[in-house]
């Protein structure tokens, strides 16, 4: 039948009350039981003559899993260890990454960004790992390559069910990066 305007019955839409009829409610959900980090860098081409911008893609950079600790507060020997607890193969990596180390090349205006490490409750609650980042030296002619060394300490601390994932960086001799 008809409602008045042309359109039939299978036209109308279909509308649900509200319980209470005064409030629209929307629900999201939180995953507190893993949690994804990025590390990411900036690299910096100085050249005095303007002729050399840098380029996307140019210059290559590897994280490398270095090892961890069983406790998420343990208080590190940076920037290396040979205590580790952990080892660098059981150190969480970028998914699809199969060994400890893995690299990837800047974009054009200097950020250097690695794939996300995710983390999860079952597997990393209450652990601490170790990741160093550095630029590789691909001998590029005239570049002279910046052999810093940073460290990335993530801790894994559980929180009721969850957990909370924090990173520190710290510079090659152990200083906590400003």
């Amino acid at each position: 039948e008809d409602v008045g305007d042309g359109r039939g019955p299978a036209d109308v839409p279909s509308y649900e009350p509200v319980a209470d009829n005064k409030t629209a409610t929307f629900t999201n959900t939180y995953n507190k039981t893993q949690q994804s980090i990025t590390f990411e860098a900036t690299k910096t081409l100085e050249d005095a003559s303007g002729a050399k911008p840098l380029a996307d893609g140019e210059f290559v950079f590897s994280l490398e899993a270095v090892g961890g600790f069983k406790d998420s507060g343990k208080a590190l020997p940076l920037p290396t260890s040979d205590a580790y607890e952990i080892a660098a193969a059981d150190v969480p990596m970028p998914q699809g990454v199969t060994s400890t180390s893995m690299t990837t090349r800047n974009d054009s205006s200097g950020v250097v960004a690695f794939p996300s490490i995710t983390f999860t409750v079952d597997h990393d609650a209450n652990r601490c790992y170790v990741y160093r980042i550095s630029e590789t030296n691909t001998r590029e002619a005239g570049v002279t390559y910046d052999a810093a060394q940073y460290y990335y300490v993530v801790r894994v601390a559980k929180t009721g069910a969850g957990i909370n994932t924090t990173r520190e960086l710290y510079k090659a001799d152990g200083t906590p990066e400003q």
